[in-house]
């Protein structure tokens, strides 16, 4: 399953906060947004296309592994049936 592991939480920048985690062995930047009709979003840095929400900054969190997860596997999968042909 998810080799996760929080490697820092809740760093303040400007006008979000960030948590360093890992997916798979990969070091992943979670960007945490307030959103202004409630709740949070999130985006990383490090994988283009990550954009998710949550009611609370620990859901917001999950749900940001979960589509770097997610995002992880569909790459390498599109990448082997690349190499396949």
């Amino acid at each position: 399953m998810t080799q996760m592991k929080r490697a820092q939480f809740l760093k303040t920048e400007r006008t979000y906060i960030v948590s360093t985690v890992y997916v798979l062995g990969r070091k992943v930047r979670l960007h945490l947004h307030f959103d202004e009709d409630g709740g949070f979003w999130v985006n990383s840095p490090d994988l283009k296309g990550l954009v998710t929400q949550g009611d609370s900054t620990d859901e917001a969190i999950t749900n940001g592994v979960d589509a770097a997860l997610s995002l992880m596997e569909a790459r390498a999968k599109a990448s082997a049936r690349s190499l396949r042909r």
